[in-house]
C-alpha cells in the first residue's frame, strides 16, 4: 500500500526536473551570449531566476554584467537592467 502511495505521488509531480541553460565554457563579464556559448543541464528541482531554454532568445545577444564560469547557470539578474534586456517581463513585475 505504501509503495502504491509514493508511486501515485511521483505520478502526480512528473516536473520535478527541469532544463536549464548553463555556459559552455568560462564566459568574462562583458560577454556577448550566443548559442555556442551556451548547453543544457537538467536539474532534479527548480531553481527560481533561472534561464530555460524555452527562453534563450531573449538572452542571445545579451550582455553579460558578471563571469560565468563553465557549467554555471545562467541567471536573469546576470543581464542588465535596461528594457531591452526585460522582454520577458510584462510590466508589473520589470526592474525599477
Amino acid at each position: 500500500m505504501v509503495r502504491l502511495l509514493l508511486l501515485c505521488s511521483l505520478l502526480s509531480f512528473p516536473a520535478l526536473a527541469d532544463d536549464y541553460l548553463v555556459a559552455a565554457q568560462d564566459l568574462p563579464a562583458g560577454s556577448k551570449v550566443t548559442l555556442e556559448l551556451l548547453s543544457q543541464k537538467k536539474s532534479g528541482a527548480k531553481i527560481p531566476g533561472t534561464v530555460k531554454p524555452d527562453n534563450v532568445k531573449v538572452v542571445l545577444n545579451q550582455s553579460l554584467m558578471v563571469p560565468l564560469r563553465k557549467g554555471d547557470l545562467l541567471m536573469w539578474f546576470a543581464f542588465s537592467t535596461d528594457s531591452s534586456a526585460n522582454t520577458r517581463c510584462n510590466k508589473s513585475d520589470a526592474p525599477r
